[in-house]
Parts: C-alpha cells; structure tokens; sequence
C-alpha cells in the first residue's frame, strides 16, 4: 500500500482575501499529515501543528509560540507551547505564557510575567518573574535561583528548593532557600529575609541571620537562629536575635548573647563570653601549696555581661545547684550550702576555746595528790611563752572546755580546708533551668510566600519528580499542625514539624530542624546536623548533639547529655549523672570557667571566687586566734605545772623545774597533813628574778 503524505498551509491571505506572508508546511521526505496556520507559521516534520507559530520535529503543537524538538538528528517526543510566545525545547518540553523557557525532558515554565526558565535533562520546575532552576531542582518566586553556582556559572545540582522573591541555592545538593534567603552548600537550610546559610549542612533561620564558616571549610557546619543571629566560628552555634558566635566550638544562646572565644558558652540575655580562660594549678594557704583538680580550663562558660555587650554590668546567681562532690579530685561546683557548713566548722572550732584570763588546770587522774581533786590556780603567766607537750585530745563539743592538742587543730583546719578547696574548682554544671533563649527560633516563612513585588502569596506543597526528589511543605495532616520540608523528612504527632534532609520528628510538638536530624518524644526539639533529641521534653542544639533522657539538654557540638534532668553545656560538653549539669568532660581533659557568676545568697546558690577567698581569709584568721590561744594554755600550764608540784604522807616537800626557750623556771611545795580531812601547803614558784617570784598558802579539806 502505498503512503499517503499530507502538507496544509493556510495563510491569512486566504482568509482576508488580501496577500500577506504565507504560510508554509512542506512535503517531502521530512515532512508529513503537517499543518501551519497564520502568516508566517511554519510546519516542518511529521504530525506538526502551527498556529501562529513555529513547530520543527514530530508529534508538536504550537500556538502563538515555538517548538524545536529536531536539533541535530531527528528526536521523537510531544513538546508544546501555549499562549503568547512560550518556547519549548526538548522530549516532553513544557512552556507556559510570555517569554518563559524550557529545556529538557519533563522541564516546565510558568509565569505571568517573564523568562522563567529551566534548563536540564528532567524534572526542573521554576515558577515566577526571572525564577531559574537547573537539574532536579525547584524553584518558585521572583528572581528565584535553583543551581547557579559561585561566578554566575549554572551547575546541575539535585534536589534543591527555593521559594521566595530573589532566594537562591548554589554549589550542592539537597539544600533549602526560603523567603528571599540564600544557601550554598550540601544539606544547608536558610530561611527568613536576608537569611545566608554556607557549609554543609549549615542552618540559618530567621532574618538577616548568617551561619558561616569563617575558614572557609565547607566540612564544618554552624547553626545561627533568630533575627540577625551570626555564627561564624567552627562549628558554632548562634540561638536568638543579634546573638553572636564568632569562635571556634562556641555557643551564644539568648538575645544579643555573645560568645567570640573557643570553645565558650554565653548563657542569657546580653551575656559575653570574650576572655579566655585563667587556668589554675594551686591554691596557697598559710604559706603552704595545696595542688588542685581541673587545673586545666579549656573554655568559659558566662552567664552575664561585663559592660561590654549591653552597656552596663551585668551578673546572674546560678540556683537550685545540687551539692558537689568533695574529693581531691572533684570538678564539681559547690553550693552555697556546703560553704556554709565550713563556716560553721569554722565557728565551731573558734568557740572550743574560752576567753583568756585566769586559767584553771584540773588534774583528773594520776597524780599531783592523793586528794579526789587537786587544784591549783595561776595568775598572769610570764612574758614568754612555754610549750606543753603530751597534751591529750580534749572533748569537742558544743559547752566544751577541755584544752585542744595540736593535732585536733591541724585535722580540723584540713577538714574544713578540703571542703573550702570545692569552692574553687571549675564549675561542672548550671543546675535549674537552662535559659530557653532557643525558643527565640523564627520556624516562620513556612506556608505562603512572596510570590513577587505583587505581594502575592504562593504556597508550594507535593511537587513530585517521579521518585527521585519530592519537596514538600506542608501541613501533613487534616488540623494537625505538622510541617514538613526536605526530601525524605517525615513527621508523626500533632503540632510536630522536621525540615531538612532526612529529617523526622516523631511526637507531640516534636521539632527537627537540619539533615538526619531526630526529634523522637513528646515536646523534643534537635536542630543542628545529626542532631538527636530522644525523649521527653529533650532538647539538642548543635551538630551531632544528643540529649537522650527525659527533660534533659544538650547545647554544643558534640554535646551528650545522659541523665534525667541533665545539661550538657558547649563543645563536647558530658552530663551522665541525673539533674546534673556539665560544662565539660573530665574524661577528655575539656575543662571550662564558669564567670561573671554573682555571690550565692542561699543554701543552693553557687558561690563565686570572691566568697570562697573571704572563706580562706576568715579561715586564716581563725587560724591564727587559735595559735595564739593555744600558746597562752602553753605559758600558763607550765607554770602551774611548776606551782602544783607535791606528794604524799604527812609531810611532803617537793620541787619541779621547766625551760622554755631558754628561759628557766622552778617550783618548790611543802605540804603538812593535819587529820585526815584537813591539809595545809606552802608553795613559792620562780622563773629567775624577783620581779617574777610567786609565793602561794593554801589549805585543803577532803572526805
């Protein structure tokens, strides 16, 4: 049979009856069943359809536009252009309305306006003004940019998603613009107006926020959330507006919170962490050195301001702090309690002591005299003092009046000492209630959109590419107030919400901000890279942070919190036991200063240096007063020793003698029973001179 070939032209000169430019469709080997309407439409192919237009390949229609699917060699395909001016180019090819453009299979432009464009060989959507989108890639809004790398280049990167007037993406896949922000890097996040996020897996949500890595390495990511938040050190982390991050490993969480040293933590409101850190190796205490643990400060944790950042001081009593552990080699904080205690030792030990002045010796067992009691009384003792040795423990108790030795002292004075040393060891954790300045998070710019300067709102939600990416933002759920955003982010519970890649938030109010990151419990929130939050009422902050027991908090790169109750505070921060908090890890040698810590005013306040050294001092004077006393029972005992010298029968006729640095004393005693019940003694004592000669009479009665 033979093959029927149709070619029809109809010019407008047809129609009017006047010549005009004519329309063309040509048979031949090349062209077939071709149709072309309109001055100048043209239909060259096979199954062509022009109206006003240009149709070049097979299976095409054309209306008020042009279609190239021919190229080099002959393609099949069915692309079309609708409208005024649409160009379609390429398998399955889609041009919607004015001046937009398509290229490739499956690529679409939409617009009322002008030149939006796709260019790729599948799935690139980009709707609105100028919206450009390379590869696999979305974009939506005014000036939108999907793909475009650093230099204006255009690289074909996948699974990219901007929305918004003038966001953009560049250099790597998987990342997120919304709301006139810009992104670049693997996995980044940037949402609000302003908003820059470069690094992968980097988040800046809120506007004019900015997470960079100011060395450049893409490799590390930083997280900076609220209105003008900046976290530009390695690995930082900025939480709430005009908060600031700018060293390596540090957290700033509060409004205009600051923290520029490594490795520093500034907790609250206007809080600075800018001075590195003193570390401290000893304490001195009456002359002699005792070492210390945590010697070692690798950061500093702040909880106010020193006047730099908000104009004026600024400090904040840390409460509800659990007492620490006391040993040589605790790190622990200690409360204002345990300090009090000491004190009370203190007191303590200074009322054991009476007042001076008459002193009275009791012999109470073997003996002076064969009398039940022998007393003798000594008035002002000399000039210099004399030692009394073999002194025995005297009764420590609260209406004591037994003399002390100098052991009792020096273990009560090492006693107190070792719980005074407490106060100065690097504070382990912030107990109480960790400052939410991370609810500061602007989470907006989700839903509607600007569309462009029309102020026209534009909601994207289920754009599908046949598998390979689906960018979802959206409430999941009829009433449920769950939100997702990312490829592959998944969500479970009421109220919940996960954006990035990989992203799940399972749970009651559950949040998930960043790739892989994992929000599981009712009230978690993780935002950062990997970040897990597992629990109740758990929350993470930062990349690879993990809070992974009921109501605990991990704040930092790399921090874990273990226990109930828990705070993990900065960079590699470790908080195991429960309703601790942790500002370092004892394990890794990763140490912190706790400063501009005000003066604890209850029992479980932390203290600051400032009290613990007035605890030293007032130890040290306490010190002193009872060295002093003790060498007053010194100089009086030895010489009632000497005046109390005597024996046994009816007449007794004894001496003693005593030196004391050099200085020499005796006692000479004669004593007459009279009966059985009454005695009578003479007693002269001397230490060298008539000046200081004591002569002494007494009777006794006994029964």
């Amino acid at each position: 049979m033979q093959k029927t070939t149709l070619a029809v032209a109809i010019s407008s000169a047809l129609l009017l009856g006047v010549w005009t430019s004519p329309a063309l469709a040509i048979v031949g080997t090349l062209s077939a069943n071709d149709l072309a309407v309109g001055a100048n439409s043209s239909a060259i192919g096979t199954n062509d359809v022009a109206i006003n237009g240009s149709a070049v390949g097979m299976n095409n229609t054309v209306i008020n536009g042009s279609i190239n699917n021919f190229g080099p060699v002959l393609e099949t395909g069915s692309s079309s252009g609708v409208a005024s001016g649409g160009t379609a180019s390429g398998g399955s090819g889609t041009g919607y309305n004015g001046s937009n453009t398509a290229y490739g299979s499956g690529a679409t432009a939409s617009n009322d306006g002008s030149d939006a464009s796709t260019y790729g060989n599948s799935q690139g959507t980009a709707i609105g003004s100028a919206a450009q989108s390379v590869g696999v890639s979305t974009a939506i809004g005014g000036n939108a940019q999907a793909g475009p790398a650093s230099g204006g280049t255009l690289a074909l990167n996948n699974n990219e998603t901007v929305i918004g007037y003038r966001s953009s993406v560049s250099g790597g896949n998987d990342s997120m613009a919304i709301g006139g922000a810009w992104a670049s890097g693997q996995g980044t996040i940037a949402q609000g107006y302003g908003a820059q996020a470069a690094g992968n897996g980097s988040i800046a949500i809120g506007n004019g926020a900015l997470s960079r890595n100011s060395s450049g390495i893409l490799l590390d990511p930083t997280t900076a959330v609220g209105s003008n938040a900046s976290a530009t050190g390695t690995d930082a982390n900025a939480f709430g507006a005009n908060s600031t991050a700018s060293g390596d490993y540090a957290e700033a969480l509060g409004t205009n919170a600051t923290a520029s040293d490594g490795n520093s933590v500034a907790l609250g409101a206007n809080s600075t962490a800018d001075t590195a850190p003193a570390s401290t190796a000893s304490v001195t205490i009456r002359g002699k050195t005792y070492q210390v643990a945590g010697n070692t400060a690798s950061g500093t944790v702040s909880v106010g301001g020193s006047g730099s950042n908000g104009g004026t001081l600024l400090d904040r009593t840390i409460t509800n702090v659990a007492a620490g552990q006391i040993s040589a080699t605790s790190t622990n904080a200690v409360n204002g309690s345990e300090l009090f205690a000491t004190n009370q030792a203190l007191n303590s030990l200074q009322s054991t002591q009476s007042s001076p002045g008459v002193l009275h010796y009791t012999n109470g067992g073997g003996g002076v005299s064969a009398t039940p009691t022998n007393t003798a009384s000594a008035g002002s003792p000399g000039s210099s003092p004399v030692v009394i040795t073999n002194v025995g423990n005297g009764a420590v108790v609260a209406n004591g009046t037994d003399a002390v030795n100098g052991g009792q002292l020096y273990g009560a004075e090492q006693t107190a000492q070792a719980q005074a040393n407490q106060a100065q060891t690097n504070a382990e954790g912030y107990a109480g209630q960790v400052a939410h300045q991370a609810q500061t998070t602007a989470e907006g710019y989700a839903g509607q959109v600007a569309a462009s300067d029309s102020n026209q709102a534009l909601q994207a939600a289920n754009q599908h590419s046949n598998g390979l990416f689906t960018m979802t933002c959206h409430q999941a759920g009829n009433g449920s107030g769950d939100i997702v955003c990312g490829r592959n982010a998944q969500v479970s519970g009421q109220n919940s919400s996960a954006q990035g890649t990989d992203a799940q938030a399972s749970g009651a109010g559950a949040n998930a901000y960043g790739a892989n990151t994992k929000a599981v419990g009712e009230g978690a929130t993780a935002i950062g890279n990997s970040a897990v939050a597992a629990g109740i009422s758990t929350t993470a902050l930062g990349d690879h942070a993990e809070a992974v027991a009921p109501n605990s908090t991990a704040l930092g790169e790399n921090s874990v919190a273990l226990g109930a109750g828990s705070a993990a505070l900065g960079y590699g921060s470790m908080a195991r036991r429960a309703n601790s908090v942790s500002v370092g890890n004892a394990a890794a040698g990763l140490h912190r200063q706790v400063t501009n810590v005000a003066a604890g005013t209850q029992p479980h306040d932390a203290v600051n240096l400032q009290q613990f050294q007035d605890g030293l001092q007032g130890l040290q004077a306490a010190s002193n007063a009872e060295a002093d006393k003790v060498g007053s029972v010194d100089a009086s005992l030895g010489e009632a020793a000497a005046q109390a010298a005597a024996g046994v029968g009816n007449n007794t006729i004894s001496g003693a003698t005593a030196d004391y640095n050099g200085q020499a004393s005796f006692a000479f005693s004669y004593q007459h029973r009279f009966s059985y019940h009454w005695t009578g003694d003479v007693t002269v004592a001397s230490n060298g001179g008539a000046a200081n000669t004591v002569a002494a009479a007494g009777a006794g009665y006994s029964w």
